[in-house]
Formats: structure tokens, sequence, C-alpha cells
């Protein structure tokens, strides 16, 4: 959870998964983060904050590199993965969904 210091509020939070994985259990929308910021605290870097942290993190964990994936027209977050050196692999579709999932990796060595 992401608790900003100056009023105790709670703008966002971060999980990371040291297995690449998905609730679904299919292996290509896997990621080894999710993030979310409190719609009214988007826009100011707390993402970008939130995900720096956590790639520490990942990186401590003995990651090599990690997988991030988010749906193509969430602009933040594609904004956000590349920010914290993110490099874009390819877009994929649900099969069910027909959502479009960008996917991306970022090394950490």
């Amino acid at each position: 959870m992401s608790v900003r210091e100056s009023d105790g509020k709670i703008v966002g939070f971060v999980i990371f998964r040291h297995k690449l994985e998905y609730d679904d259990d299919d292996e290509e929308f896997a990621s080894n983060f999710g993030y979310s910021v409190r719609t009214s605290e988007r826009g100011k870097g707390y993402a970008k904050e939130q995900l720096r942290l956590g790639l520490q993190k990942a990186k401590k964990f003995g990651l090599r590199k990690v997988r991030i994936v988010c749906r193509d027209i969430n602009i933040g977050s594609n904004k956000t993965i590349l920010a914290n050196g993110g490099i874009y692999v390819d877009t994929i579709r649900g099969m069910e969904s027909g959502l479009a999932i960008n996917r991306y990796d970022i090394r950490l060595d």
C-alpha cells in the first residue's frame, strides 16, 4: 500500500509476484506486477514511484527480468512501464474478452 506521508492518505498499491502468474493461469497474460493509483491521485507520479520501488524489491529477490502487462488503451500505465525501463514485447488479444494487452519486459541487471 502506498501512503502519502504528508496526510496519511492511501494513494495506491503495488503487488509484486515473484513467480510469473495470472489469476486465470494463462501464461500469455502473466505479470510480475499489478498496481493501481486512486483516481483522484493519478498523474502525480505515484504509479511510477510504486513500480520503481517494486522493481528494487524484485531485484533483491533475485529476479533478472520481469514481465508487466497492461491494456493497450491504458495510456498512464503504458507510460509508467516505459518510464521504468519497459521494453515493448508485443500486443496480444484475449480470446474471450477481445481486449488488447501490451506486454513489456524490464531487465533488472
